[in-house]
């Protein structure tokens, strides 16, 4: 193998390695939080055009107690194929958040549809106590 060869390989496994650490790093940083249950609570009192959507979760303790705010992600699929993706932040002592959305999907070329699927992801990132105490 040339010169030029192995060098260029080793700053390809220079920056592979370098990025497993960050990926590593940011895993450990935000932390999954278990959704227990999605709701649909109908339409919303304040808008006839959104409904309310729950999201329940609860923390495990054995994490680590001390966390920032929560980050709830809703995927919204609807009949016609539109995917409707919000993001939401919560209080750290939330363990629900009702979020509003449209209750038919209104694209262009697309025929109007209701929501078929509704998915949900709830993050939260860990504070270490350094941080906690500044």
């Amino acid at each position: 193998m040339n010169r030029a060869k192995r060098i260029s390989t080793l700053v390809l496994l220079t920056v592979l390695t370098a990025a497993q650490i960050l990926a590593h790093r940011v895993a450990d940083c935000l932390t999954p939080v278990e959704v227990t249950e999605i709701k649909n609570l109908g339409i919303s009192d304040s808008d006839e055009t959104k409904s309310v959507i729950e999201v329940q979760w609860q923390l495990n303790p054995a994490l680590h107690p001390n966390h920032s705010d929560f980050n709830v992600s809703l995927e919204i699929t609807y009949a016609n194929g539109t995917i409707l993706l919000v993001d939401e932040r919560s209080e750290n002592t939330a363990r629900s958040a009702q979020i509003e959305i449209p209750t038919i999907s209104l694209r262009r070329g697309k025929a109007p549809a209701f929501i078929k699927q509704i998915k949900a992801l709830v993050t939260t990132e860990v504070v270490s106590k350094r941080e906690i105490e500044k």
